[in-house]
């Protein structure tokens, strides 16, 4: 057989799940404050549009805009904190990433479009 220094073990494989479920957590973080941002800035548009317009049911609207905006940002904030403190989860993280890698590349993944009806194609 080979050597046994050139041989993979479970502990470096489990490491490196870690660190890849660490590395897309961070980028899921840099997303989640982008799209949070862009949610409040367009209810800050709506808000100023409804109070200039007196269109005041869109406040309603607006608001849900900015609270969803901040929980999106908090959920990934948690979420970022949990994958930097549990190795496990980082590990389950980082191996659903590249199993999404792996399908996406295989093309067998990906928006199946929004009337499509038959799951099998």
């Amino acid at each position: 057989m080979g050597n046994s220094n050139s041989m993979v073990s479970s502990q470096s494989i489990g490491d490196f799940q870690a660190e890849v479920g660490r590395a897309e957590s961070d980028f899921n973080l840099i997303g989640a404050y982008i799209f949070g941002g862009f949610l409040i800035f367009i209810a800050m548009v709506m808000i100023i549009y409804a109070l200039i317009e007196a269109f005041y049911s869109m406040l309603i609207i607006a608001g849900l805009f900015v609270v969803a905006g901040i929980a999106v940002i908090f959920i990934s904030r948690f979420n970022n904190k949990l994958v930097h403190s549990n190795k496990s989860y980082a590990q389950f993280c980082g191996t659903m990433d590249e199993i999404e890698l792996a399908r996406d590349v295989m093309g067998g993944g990906g928006d199946r479009g929004f009337m499509n009806i038959n799951p099998f194609f």
